[in-house]
């Protein structure tokens, strides 16, 4: 679900995430942030029947999830943090940590489709 730049090709940098919409997907998604200020971004999200959650991208890849970025997110974060979809095989699980908004402890749990 990556397209390389083909100006870069020996580069991190170089590969970017397809964009898609969640709507436009056939698989179940979830929507997440990535980079250095993606906790800031989703913070007002955690909060009464919602919950924010940290997980590897990797760990998505690896049980052969797809990343996208989210053209239809009303959340940016510029540089530093980027709105993208991601969407997990049936049966597949990932560690997650519940991001607590208050000093509260974290919890790890997984999340499943299935």
């Amino acid at each position: 679900s990556f397209c390389r730049r083909r100006d870069l090709p020996h580069e991190a940098s170089a590969y970017f995430p397809k964009s898609a919409r969640a709507a436009d997907l056939k698989d179940p998604s979830l929507n997440v942030m990535a980079g250095s200020l993606a906790q800031n971004a989703i913070r007002s999200y955690a909060h009464d029947d919602h919950v924010a959650v940290k997980m590897r991208l990797g760990d998505f890849l690896e049980k052969g999830g797809k990343v996208y970025a989210d053209t239809s997110s009303v959340i940016t974060g510029g540089d530093e943090a980027s709105p993208l979809i991601v969407t997990l095989p049936k049966g597949q699980k990932v560690p997650v940590e519940i991001i607590t908004t208050h000093n509260d402890k974290s919890n790890k749990s997984n999340k499943s489709r299935g």
